[in-house]
């Protein structure tokens, strides 16, 4: 699989079945954006959601798994290496950061990447 953005992590998985438990990872994904947490957070809150709720069919569960660790792995695992312009595409806050209002939008977007201001 080639490296996606959150956003094309949560389209692939949405493709994958109707079912509510996977749709609603998908909206997980998505909703994160615009929330408070950070990478981490979303990173324990998806292996949470990933461990703790039925998706009916193993053949999706394990395609899901596998392209959140791959997501993991290219993107969470390393985020500290990462610009902040690369972190921002990664995780589809692009733009976020550069259509926000105020310094504290921005350094709310830069604690929810894990980057210094």
């Amino acid at each position: 699989m080639a490296q996606m953005t959150i956003d094309d992590l949560a389209s692939a998985i949405a493709r994958l079945s109707p079912e509510a438990a996977v749709q609603g990872l998908a909206h997980l994904l998505i909703d994160w954006k615009h929330d408070a947490s950070t990478v981490e957070q979303l990173s324990t809150r998806v292996d949470r959601y990933l461990g703790n709720t039925w998706i009916a069919d193993d053949t999706i569960h394990a395609q899901i798994q596998k392209m959140w660790s791959e997501f993991c792995f290219a993107y969470i695992q390393v985020i500290g290496g990462m610009t902040m312009n690369e972190r921002l595409f990664s995780f589809g806050l692009f733009t976020e950061f550069y259509n926000t209002n105020t310094e504290e939008q921005r350094i709310g977007i830069y604690q929810k990447l894990l980057a210094k201001p």
